[in-house]
């Protein structure tokens, strides 16, 4: 089966194009962190810079859904990975010409973020069209791999390199890396491809992202799902809002602990992406749901951390879980969305994120001024646990029983 997805060309050249896209985001993340740091040496413009990234989810989703589910996704996706590399190349060039301000962060954020919204829809859409049904679950463990890869490449690299060059050398090599990313993802395949079978008549953009809607909430799994998603989503950002508190006040420990801590959620994550296609075969609807309680146990063992090596292991073991619960859980969401409507339904899942990103980060900073950071954990574990029993609605869901279906394909 191995042999058969990686010969496959549309997924070898996406998974590439994705590996880079993250590259790039990794280089842009911290370059842009640091570099505004820099400027205003204060932290409050970096929390309004990412606070900002929920503005462009709210505008976007409903033309970001519809668009995605009318027009050829492989175009959309490489003519986003055009649009944000230009984007970035806006910082280089407001150095370079003296009208270097916060507001130049501020609104290449901004657009970075408008990019990201109609790209991702559009990509997850890829994901049902160029590959099999039997290797969908193979096929976002190595997504999952190529991001944190990307990612921790990203991010490492970006600090090499402004140490040795200067940031808007840093940002040039990031907007290439999208350009690049773009050039992948286009030579997927040849050709225009339609997800609507229908396209002479079409109703307006809100009509049809009302009718995403209405196929969301008549469809009680990927209803379950998605809504799991927002709440592991949820657990993700409060663990790297208050790593660096949790480091430095709990485990007392200093910038090196910090990154071997944050390091061993990524290798935990590559880890469980490298391991499970070799046991797919454990995995089942009727397992998900444990998967989901295996989460409140990560964030459990993370407050109950004392030092700097049980850290480690609880940062490892929740990169191992999350990985899994995150591939499974998008394993079935894409199986059972019908093509044509995969724009919609991934635009809303972006839409939460997008906007419960910023609060939950604002929050979870908030709280811990005011109370223990090992409470904060624990009460995120009470709360997946009564998740969890949601979770288990999905065993009694007898309308897709999606890991056992082996002969069924995605469309071409």
């Amino acid at each position: 089966m191995g042999l058969s997805l990686w010969s496959n060309r549309a997924f070898v050249f996406w998974i590439i194009g994705t590996a880079i896209s993250f590259l790039g985001q990794g280089i842009y993340f911290i370059t842009v962190t640091w570099a505004l740091f820099q400027l205003t040496g204060s932290a409050l413009p970096v929390g309004i810079m990412l606070g900002l990234t929920a503005i462009p989810g709210i505008l976007t989703a409903v033309p970001a859904g519809v668009i995605a589910d009318r027009y050829d996704r492989r175009i959309i996706t490489v003519l986003m990975d055009v649009w944000r590399a230009l984007v970035v190349m806006l910082l280089p060039i407001s150095i370079w010409f003296n009208f270097h301000s916060v507001w130049t962060y501020y609104v290449v954020t901004i657009g970075i973020t408008l990019g990201s919204n109609f790209f991702y829809p559009a990509q997850n859409g890829l994901i049902k069209e160029i590959i099999p049904t039997e290797h969908l679950l193979k096929a976002n463990s190595t997504k999952a791999i190529s991001q944190q890869l990307g990612m921790i490449a990203g991010t490492g690299l970006a600090g090499f390199l402004i140490s040795f060059t200067s940031t808007e050398i840093v940002t040039v090599i990031s907007s290439f890396t999208f350009l690049i990313s773009g050039v992948f993802l286009y030579g997927m395949r040849k050709g225009v491809h339609h997800p609507q079978r229908k396209i002479s008549k079409r109703s307006s953009m809100w009509n049809e992202y009302k009718e995403g809607f209405r196929y969301l909430t008549k469809n009680r799994l990927l209803l379950i799902l998605l809504i799991l998603g927002m709440f592991v989503q949820f657990c993700v950002q409060i663990i790297n809002t208050l790593l660096a508190p949790y480091a430095t006040s709990v485990l007392h420990v200093d910038v090196k602990g910090y990154g071997m801590i944050d390091a061993a959620f990524a290798i935990g994550s590559v880890l469980a992406g490298i391991t499970i296609p070799f046991i797919k075969k454990i995995f089942s609807q009727k397992v998900y749901p444990w998967t989901v309680v295996l989460v409140s146990t990560a964030i459990l063992a993370i407050g109950l951390s004392w030092n700097l090596y049980t850290a480690i292991f609880s940062y490892l073991w929740t990169g191992v879980i999350f990985t899994v619960e995150s591939s499974l859980r998008q394993t079935m969401s894409i199986t059972i969305t019908d093509s044509e409507f995969i724009g919609r339904v991934g635009s809303l899942n972006w839409l939460m994120y997008s906007t419960i990103v910023p609060i939950v980060g604002i929050s979870g900073g908030w709280l811990s001024e005011f109370i223990e950071i090992q409470k904060i954990y624990i009460g995120i574990t009470a709360v997946m646990v009564v998740v969890s029993l949601l979770s288990f609605q999905i065993r009694k869901d007898k309308s897709s029983e999606i890991f056992e279906n082996k002969k069924q394909a995605s469309p071409a």
